[in-house]
C-alpha cells in the first residue's frame, strides 16, 4: 500500500485507482471524491498514550489487548448495544467486534445518585484526582493497570478540552442555590460560527459554551448541544449527528476533544468542476477518515493502532450511516412512493367492519434500494432465479475464502515499536485492510474468470459473507456458454 492520493494523501493499493487513470499517474475517488473533502490531519496524541499504542513492551501489548476497557474507564459517555460475543465452534480465529441492533451512546448526570459508585464524565469533576483514579480502578475491578491508569488520566486532564467545560458546568451549579440546583439544566453549546472543515478543539472557550437553561425556547440546533443536569436518575441520549458523539466516548481515539462528524462540514469543488453535494455525508466522511495517511512526515495516524477499539469506532460509524438512513427513509416515506405498496391498505379493505388506523401503528416501508432489506434481498434473488430461467442450472460453484496472511494485508500492517524489538500488528487488527485487499482479489478473479478461464462466460452471480471470526469470504455461482458447459 504504497500509492497515495494526490489530493488528500491517503495511501492507497495501486489496483484501487479509477479505471480512466493510468499506474503513472494513478487518481483515487473514495477517499476525498477527488479532492471534494478536506479535513486537517490529526495530530500525534499526546505521550503517553503514543507510547502505549506504538510499543511492543508487555505493557504495551496489554494495554492494546484491554484498549477498550481503558476507553470505557476514561469515556465521558457509555455505550449501549446488543453484543454478539459467539465465535465458530473449536475454532479461534481472530478477534472481531459484533453488535446488533442500534448503537447509543448515554450520559448521565454531574452528581451520582444516592450510594451510586461515580463513573464516567462524573469522574472529571473531582478535585481530588487521587479518588477519581481509586473510583476508575474499582469500577474495573482493579484488573486495569494502575500505572497506565494515572498516566492517562494526567493526559486527559492536561490535553483534552473537554474537562474544563465539565468542570465549569459543575461550578456553575455550585454558583446556584442549594434548592434549585438539582431543577436547573445547563447545556454544552458548540459555536456554530466555526471553520466546519476544522474538527481540532484547541481552547474550550473557542469551541463550546455553558449556557443556563434546556434551550426548549431557543433557536439552537439540537445536535450541536447536550444538556447537563447535576443530579438526575435519568440518562440522556447523545445524538449520533452532534459533533461530540465520537470523542465523548472514544477518548482514547481523539485525545485532544477533536470533533467528529457534523451537518455542516462543507464539501469542496473538485479538479474536474464536480461537487457532489454542499456538505460532506455521513459516508463520505468515515470513508475519509478511514483511509490511513502519512502525518507528520513518517508516523501513520495512530488511529489505525487501536486494534479492538478501531473495530469498535468502525461498527459505530456504520450503525450511524444506517440509523441517517433509516431516519432519511422514514421522513420520505412519499418520495419513495411507499402510498403504492398495499400493507395497511389492504387490511383496511379487506375488514368487512372496517379498521382504526390509530391501533394499527405507522408502517415505514423499506425500499428495495436500502441494502438488506427485504425488498432488497427479494429483488436480488429473482433477478438471480432470472438469471437461471435463461441460462439454466449454474456450471461451478466456487467459494473464495480471505487470508489474513496474504502478503499484501501483511505488509500493509504497521510497525510497533519499542526499543531494540519490531514486531508487526495482527491482521485482526486492521480489518480495513483485509476487507480492502479481499476486493481487491475478488475483483482480480472475477476478471480472470469472464476473459474465459473456466470457458466462455455467459453469467455469474454472488454473494459477500462474513464468518463470524470477521473475515469475509465469496460464494459464486458460474454460468458458461452452451459449448463449455460441463457435462460429465
Amino acid at each position: 500500500m504504497d500509492s497515495v492520493c494526490t489530493h488528500c494523501g491517503a495511501l492507497h493499493f495501486l489496483d484501487e485507482r479509477l479505471s480512466n487513470s493510468s499506474k503513472v499517474s494513478p487518481k483515487y475517488s473514495v477517499c476525498c471524491l477527488q479532492g471534494q473533502i478536506s479535513l486537517p490531519l490529526p495530530s500525534l496524541p499526546p505521550q503517553p498514550l503514543r507510547d502505549l499504542l506504538n510499543g511492543t513492551d508487555p505493557r504495551s501489548r496489554v494495554f492494546r489487548e484491554k484498549i477498550r476497557r481503558y476507553n470505557a474507564a476514561f469515556a465521558f459517555t457509555s455505550s449501549g448495544a446488543r453484543l454478539t460475543t459467539a465465535r465458530l465452534a473449536g475454532t479461534e480465529g481472530p478477534y472481531s467486534f459484533m453488535m446488533q441492533g442500534a448503537i447509543y451512546h448515554q450520559m448521565g448526570s454531574l452528581l451520582p445518585n444516592g450510594d451510586d459508585a461515580p463513573s464516567y464524565a462524573q469522574l472529571y469533576i473531582y478535585d481530588d484526582q487521587q479518588a477519581a483514579l481509586d473510583a476508575r480502578s474499582a469500577n474495573n475491578d482493579h484488573e486495569l493497570n494502575r500505572g497506565v491508569m494515572a498516566e492517562l488520566q494526567g493526559m486527559f486532564m492536561q490535553h483534552n478540552p473537554l474537562v474544563p467545560l465539565y468542570k465549569a458546568a459543575h461550578e456553575w451549579f455550585m454558583r446556584q442555590p442549594p434548592e434549585q440546583r438539582n431543577d436547573l439544566m445547563a447545556r454544552i453549546v458548540l459555536e456554530p460560527t466555526a471553520d466546519g472543515r476544522r474538527y481540532n478543539l484547541p481552547t474550550a472557550n473557542e469551541v463550546a459554551a455553558i449556557i443556563p437553561g434546556s434551550g426548549e425556547n431557543e433557536q439552537v440546533d439540537k445536535h450541536r448541544q447536550i444538556g447537563i443536569r447535576l443530579q438526575s436518575g435519568d440518562l440522556q441520549f447523545i445524538s449520533h449527528l452532534n459533533p461530540l458523539y465520537a470523542p465523548l466516548h472514544y477518548v482514547l481515539l481523539f485525545p485532544r476533544g477533536e470533533q467528529g462528524w457534523h451537518i455542516h462540514i462543507p464539501s469542496l469543488q473538485g479538479t474536474n468542476g464536480n461537487r457532489h453535494a454542499e456538505h460532506v455525508s455521513q459516508r463520505c466522511y468515515y470513508s475519509y477518515v478511514l483511509h490511513p495517511r502519512i502525518i507528520h512526515g513518517s508516523e501513520v495516524d495512530y488511529l489505525f493502532r487501536a486494534g479492538r477499539l478501531l473495530q469498535e469506532y468502525m461498527v459505530d460509524a456504520w450503525a450511524s450511516v444506517e440509523a441517517s438512513n433509516l431516519a432519511w427513509i422514514q421522513h420520505h416515506q412519499k418520495e419513495i412512493r411507499a402510498d403504492l405498496y398495499q400493507g395497511l391498505l389492504d387490511a383496511v379493505n379487506a375488514s368487512d367492519e372496517g379498521v382504526n388506523l390509530a391501533e394499527q401503528g405507522q408502517r415505514i416501508i423499506l425500499p428495495s434500494t436500502h441494502p438488506g432489506s427485504s425488498r432488497h434481498m427479494y429483488q436480488l434473488f429473482q433477478d438471480s432465479m432470472a438469471i437461471c430461467r435463461r441460462f439454466r442450472k449454474p456450471d461451478i460453484f466456487l467459494t473464495m475464502t480471505a487470508n489474513p496472511n496474504w502478503p499484501e494485508v501483511q505488509a500493509a500492517l504497521l510497525d510497533l515499536a519499542g526499543g531494540d524489538h519490531t514486531r508487526k500488528q495482527d491482521a485482526a487488527d486492521r480489518p480495513d485492510i483485509v476487507a480492502r485487499v479481499f476486493h481487491l482479489k475478488k475483483q482480480a478473479l472475477l476478471k480472470l474468470i469472464k476473459d474465459g478461464f473456466f470457458g466462455e462466460l455467459a453469467a455469474d452471480v454472488y454473494t459477500i459473507e462474513f464468518q463470524k471470526r470477521g473475515l469475509p469470504h465469496m460464494h459464486l455461482l458460474i454460468f458458461l456458454r452452451e459449448p463449455y458447459k460441463i457435462r460429465d
